[in-house]
């Protein structure tokens, strides 16, 4: 029933290593009172995650993160 819903063909995955990637967190003070955080991170899909049919027909093997943050501290 789901995968009529969803227009995607039936898929049966046998388990594995989902992904492997790598990935980066920088932490850079700004002030006494701020601070910057900068991650990034680039992951593969694999195995049966990666030949899914989500993947193969409406998104990629390919995901990446990137972000920003700030944290103030009063004391």
């Amino acid at each position: 029933g789901e995968s009529i819903s969803s227009g995607l063909p039936q898929f049966y995955p046998e388990g594995g290593v989902p992904y492997s990637g790598v990935g980066a967190t920088a932490i850079m003070p700004i002030s006494n009172a701020w601070t910057a955080v900068i991650f990034a991170g680039y992951d593969k899909l694999t195995g049966d995650a990666g030949d899914s049919p989500l993947v193969r027909l409406r998104g990629s093997e390919d995901q990446a993160t990137l972000g920003v943050f700030l944290s103030y501290t009063l004391f």
